[in-house]
């Protein structure tokens, strides 16, 4: 019986009063916003009537970034692989001006296991 009773009160105890008494350091962590400006632009020229092509390279190039392709990476991991690809992404920002281009079929994925 006293075994139990020592280990709480030796250790158990003394550790857990450690841990809440201990202050919350607070951390600082920067975050890049470049992206968010960068897409908010994309939608700007969408909206403002310039023409495909620019609109399309805007987008290209701002797929190509860093976090847009750590974002495909979350998306399309090994057990879903096809869950976000760029192009579908690509084309569903498109079509928010022009919609023909989700017409042909709305999302060409590969065929796989589920492929019909």
């Amino acid at each position: 019986m006293r075994r139990p009773f020592r280990f709480v009160s030796g250790f158990a105890i003394p550790a857990f009063a450690a841990l809440v008494a201990a202050p919350a350091q607070a951390r600082q962590v920067e975050v890049d916003v470049s992206t968010c400006r960068a897409v908010y632009d994309v939608f700007v020229t969408l909206h403002a009537g310039t023409d495909r092509a620019r609109v399309k390279a805007a987008l290209d190039s701002l797929l190509a970034t860093r976090p847009y392709q750590v974002m495909f990476a979350h998306y399309n991991r090994s057990w879903r692989p096809h869950h976000l690809p760029p192009d579908v992404f690509e084309r569903t920002i498109l079509s928010l001006r022009w919609p023909d281009g989700l017409r042909r079929r709305h999302f060409d994925l590969p065929r796989g296991k589920l492929g019909r």
